[in-house]
């Protein structure tokens, strides 16, 4: 598959190569999570965050190098914007991970994984498409300061 920078010209089209994004990334934060919790027994609340922040490393490169245009920012300032924007994912996906785990009595690590997982898949893409890799808000802002 030859990777390629520019950006789908309809939101379906960048929704489609999002979940490829979205799928590549899921799979390492659910084998991460799983990892953590089964083999270093580490507890699930604090295996989910760092599996998540793994995920979400591996979603950056792959926005950033196929997905997205080439966008006038720095690749470290998208990196920040985008790890900004990933905190609402984060969010989402800990809560639902709690709600399941703590408050419904699910007693599947893997099922709660894939349900939270799947919630913050749609706010990820969200905050990542209208902010991280948003050249408006970049324009916006120079002619506000400027």
């Amino acid at each position: 598959m030859k990777f390629t920078r520019k950006k789908p010209k309809t939101i379906l089209g960048l929704l489609f190569r999002y979940f490829f994004v979205g799928g590549t990334a899921a799979i390492v934060d659910i084998v991460f999570f799983m990892w953590f919790v089964h083999v270093w027994n580490i507890d699930y609340r604090v295996a989910a965050f760092l599996s998540f922040s793994l995920g979400t490393f591996i979603n950056f490169l792959l926005c950033y190098y196929w997905l997205f245009k080439k966008n006038k920012l720095s690749f470290w300032r998208l990196g920040g914007r985008h790890y900004s924007s990933s905190c609402g994912g984060v969010l989402t996906n800990e809560i639902v991970l709690i709600f399941l785990m703590d408050g419904m009595g699910c007693t599947d690590f893997f099922l709660a994984k894939i349900i939270a997982t799947g919630s913050a898949f749609i706010v990820n893409f969200m905050l990542i498409n209208f902010f991280a890799f948003n050249d408006k808000i970049l324009l916006l802002r120079k002619k506000v300061v400027g």
